[in-house]
């Protein structure tokens, strides 16, 4: 029998959707940070102004890779690809990147 002819389980439907839902939460907020604008960063705290003006181009870089790297995983998990695995795993090492800042 050829394994691409299995029916996923209603849990790989779960961890898909949810993940979908995960990820899309992510870009949103990568996109909010990429695109903030004076007068948004004038509205935070000082603390939080001083953070993203210091923060790295590289910092933001590791942010859009693991962010998008995972969604274009996720829709490898939702089409049964092998390559999934490798963008996900891409991801998370961007994401372990971004998070020793």
């Amino acid at each position: 029998m050829n394994s691409s002819n299995i029916k996923p389980s209603t849990r790989y439907w779960l961890v898909v959707i949810l993940s979908f839902l995960w990820y899309a939460v992510g870009v949103f907020n990568y996109l909010a940070q990429a695109y903030m604008t004076d007068e948004t960063l004038v509205s935070f705290p000082d603390e939080v102004q001083l953070y993203y003006t210091n923060l790295p181009a590289w910092v933001t870089a590791a942010f859009a890779l693991a962010v998008f790297g995972g969604l274009l995983g996720l829709v490898g998990l939702f089409l049964r690809k092998k390559w999934a695995s490798f963008l996900f795993l891409g991801s998370f090492f961007c994401y372990c990147g971004a998070a020793i800042s």
